[in-house]
């Protein structure tokens, strides 16, 4: 179930709203919205919401011995199991490509191969499953949760299928009161605000911009470098707005049931660098790579090593594929070059810095758009007087992707407790206006991008 649905928006969603503020299920509402989770994550397929409740039993039965502490064999397998589900599920075509005659032989046994499909964010649960575990493992908790608490904890909706990634400390607290948790009109406010404009952004900008694009990487080969350009800002704003846009739906969603969840971005193209770009974007990933990956390497003792380890693990855990490794080595050494380059870098104006970084990043989602055939052709074959197929709507497109990019601080309307003003006025209309068109549109809505992930 996608969250730009009319079914989730009309008929999902209201009817968990009302069913978890009825007094007398209000002892259950844990059990509740377990259920009602497995009810999203299962519409798109049972098999897939079978495989998230038999990994969650396994951990939890390996760790629920109260004893401490625990033997090493169940927290390895607590989690080498989450692992190679999703080896299973996301890698297994990438690892037979990669084997010698590997493919072949797997279509020639296993008939059942091309029909399984990648469930929905299971490299964001698996993520949290792990680090459930390790912060088991390491004293920073103390006891295996409840079964339904980490039921709840790892298949909540509102980040089940693509984030943000959380850690249990985030979600412990609420979920004790969440039995006696009432929605005030703060969190109402904060929820219709975050949920509004994450609507906005996915379904009247980041779709938009998909819709551009479209027509104009299919003349790779015939491209001018106009057209060449426009695409790589499109994109780089078109991936911005739909992640950013899921994100703060999620935020939204959360507080209408007493969750805070960590916030996600931090205006990441306003980064000076390469290094501040990986502090802002997708944070939540970004500080799970430091906390249960770099820092387990040593860290910065091997400064260089660890940077290239971590990097492409992330670029793997995007996607199966060597165009996502090469991404998330691209943004190594982008950070390593950084490093290398900061007598030079940093005296630079604060403008250019940050014009650099964007650019820098943008071209790097080029491997997120195509594989390594199509993103060579794309940039060896573009050429001046090539076709240039950017039409005047969607250069406007790209203006106001920009300018609610670098002018919108959703948070800041979201959390302030300021009413009455002008300008809260004219943010209320505004707001009213677009998320009602966003509304009429989700119709023809895209999946989200980070849905493969």
């Amino acid at each position: 179930m996608l969250f730009n649905s009319y079914i989730f928006l009309f008929a999902f969603l209201p009817a968990v709203l009302i069913l978890s503020r009825w007094a007398i299920l209000a002892p259950w509402r844990i059990e509740l919205l377990v259920v009602a989770s497995l009810v999203f994550y299962g519409y798109s397929g049972s098999l897939h919401a079978a495989m998230l409740i038999g990994e969650v039993l396994l951990v939890w039965l390996l760790l629920r011995d109260p004893d401490a502490p625990l033997p090493r064999t169940r927290i390895a397998l607590a989690i080498v199991v989450p692992l190679l589900t999703l080896a299973f599920f996301k890698y297994r075509a990438f690892i037979a490509d990669n084997i010698p005659n590997g493919r072949d032989w797997v279509d020639q046994n296993f008939s059942i191969w091309g029909s399984l499909i990648l469930p929905a964010g299971i490299s964001f649960f698996t993520f949290e499953i792990i680090c459930l575990v390790l912060d088991l493992k390491s004293g920073r908790i103390r006891r295996m949760p409840r079964l339904q608490d980490f039921f709840f904890y790892v298949s909540f909706f509102p980040h089940l299928v693509a984030g943000p990634i959380l850690r249990w400390s985030d979600v412990e607290k609420p979920i004790a009161a969440l039995p006696g948790f009432r929605a005030g009109p703060a969190d109402i406010k904060a929820a219709v605000i975050y949920v509004g404009w994450g609507l906005v952004m996915k379904v009247l900008i980041a779709d938009p911009l998909h819709r551009e694009i479209q027509p104009i990487i299919a003349q790779i080969g015939a491209l001018g470098w106009s057209a060449t350009a426009y695409v790589v800002g499109a994109y780089s704003f078109q991936i911005y707005f739909d992640f950013y846009g899921y994100s703060l739906i999620a935020i939204g969603l959360g507080r209408l049931f007493g969750f805070r969840f960590p916030d996600n971005f931090a205006r990441p193209y306003e980064s000076l660098n390469p290094k501040e770009f990986w502090r802002r974007w997708h944070i939540t990933l970004g500080s799970w790579l430091r906390d249960y990956l770099y820092f387990r390497l040593g860290g910065n003792r091997a400064y260089v090593r660890n940077i290239l380890i971590v990097f492409a693990v992330c670029g793997l855990w995007h996607g199966a594929g060597w165009n996502f490794i090469a991404w998330g080595l691209y943004h190594a050494f982008l950070i390593i070059g950084y490093a290398a380059l900061r007598p030079v870098w940093d005296p630079l104006p604060t403008l250019a810095q940050k014009l650099l970084t964007f650019a820098l990043v943008s071209l790097g989602w080029t491997l997120f758009l195509f594989d390594f055939d199509r993103a060579w052709a794309f940039f060896t074959t573009a050429k001046f007087g090539g076709a240039d197929g950017v039409s005047e709507t969607a250069l406007a497109l790209l203006a106001l992707a920009a300018g609610v990019c670098f002018v919108i601080r959703v948070e800041r309307m979201a959390e302030t407790e300021a009413t009455g003003s002008w300008l809260q006025r004219i943010h209320t209309v505004s707001l009213a206006i677009a998320a009602a068109l966003a509304v009429m549109f989700v119709g023809v809505s895209y999946d989200f991008i980070y849905f493969r992930f």
